[in-house]
């Protein structure tokens, strides 16, 4: 079985001290060089307003553009808060990714990427006949911005026999996520199978994302494995 209920989850590495403290070093020290880099050439803009080659500020001429910009571009006032800026979103980006499982693989549950608007992974579950079957799917939004509302659906899981699972026998919790900015959110979908014994496929929807959606494998059997 691919998925469980609450294995393996993406936020499970929180509670990993050691892969915290690797992580949280390498960023420290990331930060660092990052830093010096721009410290470094805050001196030599400050040192070069001074003098230039030995002279007079006021005998040097005015900065050209590329010279007065940062690393980014931008210039004047805008390298010292830009730049920064640009290194706290870096920073908190490689943290929440840290130590976690590339998505979709191992025994994490399959996961819908908002902000690269990609999917990965699949819902492949068990359950015996009467029984209800249970999985969960991650939503993820890493950018800076709110994505608002997502709404997730599913319709009829159908069987290779032509047995159906009926959409009223699906249930998400919650169907409709709100998916602010720096965000992960888990999704339980739950599916009830009074059917015949076989595999039920279907496909999970996201309304206005056509490449967010995920396949859905379900076997129904007489009797536990």
């Amino acid at each position: 079985m691919e998925n469980g209920t609450g294995n393996g989850l993406p936020w499970a590495s929180v509670f990993d001290s050691a892969a915290n403290m690797r992580a949280l070093t390498a960023i420290q020290a990331e930060g660092l060089r990052a830093a010096s880099t721009l410290v470094d050439r805050f001196i030599t803009a400050a040192s070069d307003s001074v003098n230039t080659f030995g002279g007079a500020a006021g005998s040097r001429s005015a900065l050209s553009e590329d010279q007065r910009a940062d690393l980014w571009g931008a210039t004047d006032l805008e390298p010292l808060l830009a730049s920064w800026w640009k290194l706290v979103d870096q920073f908190g980006r490689g943290f929440a990714s840290g130590d976690r499982e590339p998505q979709g693989t191992g025994d994490g549950p399959p996961v819908l990427d908002v902000t690269a608007g990609s999917a990965t992974g699949r819902i492949a579950i068990g359950s015996v006949r009467g029984d209800t079957a249970t999985a969960e799917i991650w939503l993820d939004n890493r950018g800076v911005d709110d994505a608002g509302e997502i709404r997730l659906r599913i319709g009829t899981l159908e069987s290779d026999g032509g047995s159906v699972i009926p959409a009223v026998d699906v249930d998400l919790r919650p169907a409709t996520v709100a998916m602010p900015a720096r965000s992960g959110r888990g999704v339980v979908l739950q599916i009830h199978t009074r059917v015949p014994p076989g595999v039920y496929r279907g496909v999970l929807f996201t309304q206005g994302h056509p490449d967010l959606w995920l396949p859905i494998e379900l076997a129904v059997s007489d009797q536990p494995e």
